[in-house]
């Protein structure tokens, strides 16, 4: 499978220097609600990619999005945008430190519009 992943500008900048700090890295989203829609950013020797994951495409030429079960048919329909929020975090994503989290949504063009939340539309990062 592959989707079309529009990646910011900011988190294309924040993606190159975590690289530079970490080595190699993988995005991972997981089905469900709360920190399990929220992508994560992690080195790609400390992660494995389970067998009911799907690659949905690459952020960059060597850093793999992976999907958990559930979650691909409606992202391939619609597209991904991957961009970074401010504010701090519990998770073991690698950018936590940094004070900001990556965050995913819908490309709005090929959706409903912005009542059409879920999986990958983070509230907080948009203001609503």
């Amino acid at each position: 499978m592959s989707a079309d992943i529009e990646v910011t500008a900011r988190a294309a900048a924040l993606v190159k220097e975590l690289k530079e700090r970490h080595g190699a890295l993988l995005f991972h989203q997981g089905g469900g609600c709360c920190d399990g829609s929220v992508p994560l950013c992690l080195k790609q020797n400390e992660f494995r990619i389970g067998s009911r994951d799907v690659l949905l495409g690459f952020v960059d030429e060597d850093t793999p999005f992976y999907l958990g079960s559930g979650q691909p048919e409606q992202v391939a329909q619609r597209g991904l945008v991957l961009d970074v929020a401010d504010g701090d975090t519990d998770r073991f994503s690698v950018e936590a430190s940094d004070g900001v989290y990556f965050v995913s949504r819908p490309q709005w063009g090929a959706c409903c519009g912005k009542e059409e939340s879920g999986a990958f539309f983070d509230e907080k990062a948009t203001g609503l």
